[in-house]
């Protein structure tokens, strides 16, 4: 990763170094890691449970003041042109992906330089500076390189809706140690972006790029399969919140990385030996998740892949996760899962935002006794859990939210003698 000036206020990021870099991209943007044996697990998922909280109710005034829709920074019609040359030459310039104002100088404190992916056109006098190589990082998820927009939830065009910084404690969770040892140390920067010697720590939290495009881009195989984005004209067009189906069981943000219970610090599957297990390399891998309707829920990822192989019994053509995409069954990095799981929910959700990442809001057994059915002795057992700090393990947490509440009686009932 490079950066270089485009203009006396306007300081960029290369993207073509990211693309060739993209399948160790942790690698690069964060480079050591620091122990933190004195953090309590309780408190750090309970961080991040109010981080993602914090996201979704900025993602709502997101959306009250563009129309009701996803965040998105692509234009509604950039799927009629064939890419971003084509598009500047014939529609006009693009926006950039920017990432915040930083200091020209370091250690001046002075805001004055504003850093970002540029993106231009040689000889477009109106968006001359930067390059269309940096159009990836304005599409949800560009399908080579498994990099894109759902990764940048703190970008400018975002952030502005939390707290106006890209580096700020809102984006990192205090168990996801890399990036957030690394970040930290910027959260009291003087601006809102400061550039780190060239490295970058991406946000902890990631939104969900299948969200993000027409729904048509995720069509099922039910009705026609996969559409490529760019193969019609609205490809790009972001979808309505409303237009979500199942909004309890279709995720906006999520956790990127395994946090907590991983195997270890870092995934021996990945070249380098220095990126950390993300949240489908495992079957246990719980990451928070923040769902359409707001809800902050843990998702086990063993749970989405038994709900996957089971909605392509039932269907006998589709799963929760796409597998017609350019990315094929190999998916979203399954080639370095760590016990056999092959899941991409989130990434590849089939349907888009109209689909589900998982079947139920159930994410722990609702025989919470164990006696091998559901009735009265569970439902006492959630009702004297009830309003009680049992902790995130609690069995009687059925939704896996931190709470025992309404939620975990509902699915109860639900199940009853099930």
């Amino acid at each position: 990763m490079s950066a270089g000036s485009c203009m006396s206020d306007r300081t960029g990021f290369a993207i073509p170094e990211l693309l060739v870099t993209s399948a160790v991209l942790p690698v690069v943007l964060c480079v050591a890691f620091v122990a933190t044996s004195g953090l309590d697990e309780a408190a750090g998922i309970s961080v991040s449970q109010s981080n993602l909280a914090t996201l979704g109710a900025a993602h709502e005034l997101y959306a009250a003041e563009h129309g009701g829709r996803v965040f998105s920074l692509s234009p509604d019609d950039y799927g009629a042109f064939e890419g971003c040359a084509d598009y500047i030459e014939n529609r006009g310039c693009l926006e950039s992906l920017v990432l915040g104002w930083g200091e020209a100088t370091a250690g001046s404190c002075q805001c004055e330089a504003q850093w970002g992916y540029w993106i231009g056109r040689a000889g477009e006098v109106d968006c001359r500076y930067g390059s269309c190589g940096n159009a990836v990082v304005i599409v949800p998820v560009d399908f080579q390189s498994k990099f894109g927009l759902f990764r940048f939830p703190n970008c400018e065009q975002f952030h502005r809706y939390v707290n106006g910084r890209f580096y700020d404690s809102t984006y990192y969770a205090p168990l996801d140690t890399l990036a957030h040892e690394g970040a930290a140390p910027l959260f009291e920067g003087c601006c809102g972006f400061t550039y780190n010697e060239g490295s970058m720590f991406l946000s902890s939290y990631a939104f969900s790029p299948s969200a993000m495009w027409d729904p048509g881009v995720m069509r099922s195989n039910a009705d026609g399969g996969f559409r490529a984005p760019g193969s019609y004209a609205e490809s790009h067009r972001a979808p309505a919140v409303a237009q979500a189906l199942h909004p309890e069981l279709k995720t906006l943000f999520f956790e990127h990385n395994w946090n907590h219970g991983q195997p270890g610090a870092f995934n021996p599957a990945v070249e380098g030996g220095r990126t950390p297990y993300q949240f489908n390399h495992g079957r246990d891998a719980t990451p928070l998740t923040c769902f359409i309707d707001g809800s902050v829920r843990m998702l086990r990822t063993g749970n989405a892949a038994d709900d996957d192989a089971r909605l392509r019994e039932q269907t006998a053509t589709d799963g929760i996760w796409h597998q017609g995409t350019p990315l094929g069954s190999g998916g979203y990095h399954l080639e370095q899962n760590h016990d056999g799981v092959r899941v991409a929910h989130n990434v590849l959700t089939t349907d888009g935002i109209r689909g589900r990442d998982i079947l139920s809001t159930s994410m722990r057994s609702t025989d919470v006794n164990g006696d091998g059915s559901v009735g009265g002795e569970d439902l006492l057992g959630v009702l004297g859990a009830w309003g009680v700090d049992a902790g995130w393990s609690s069995p009687c947490d059925i939704d896996a939210d931190g709470l025992v509440g309404g939620y975990d009686l509902n699915i109860v009932l639900g199940a009853w003698n099930d």
